[in-house]
């Protein structure tokens, strides 16, 4: 028998409000068998998943220091060819106190 179906869930409503409950269904040609799963097997589970998330987490974080460290790219300021140019030379000549 493979696993088919693993289902935890929290419960949001009643006396067990914030409990986990879960079945897990085996099955192959031959049938299929649904168990309830208890609190510690929840637990049980819930640390197996822990490992795999925390380093999912860690080897996310470290992908995204690493950008950022590594994006040392500056931007230059324009030239003052390059503002006469972009505005016709009205920038240069207001700064010269040459304006018409």
């Amino acid at each position: 028998m493979i696993l088919k179906q693993l289902d935890i869930r929290v419960i949001e409503w009643g006396d067990d409000k914030g409990k986990y409950k879960g079945t897990a269904k085996f099955g192959d040609d031959r049938g299929e068998v649904a168990l309830n799963l208890s609190p510690d097997h929840i637990d049980e589970i819930f640390k197996v998943c822990a490992v795999g998330i925390i380093e999912t987490a860690r080897r996310a974080a470290s992908d995204m220091t690493c950008a950022i460290i590594e994006q040392k790219t500056t931007i230059d300021p324009p030239s003052p060819v390059q503002i006469d140019k972009s505005v016709g030379g009205r920038l240069k000549r207001l700064l010269s106190g040459d304006a018409q």
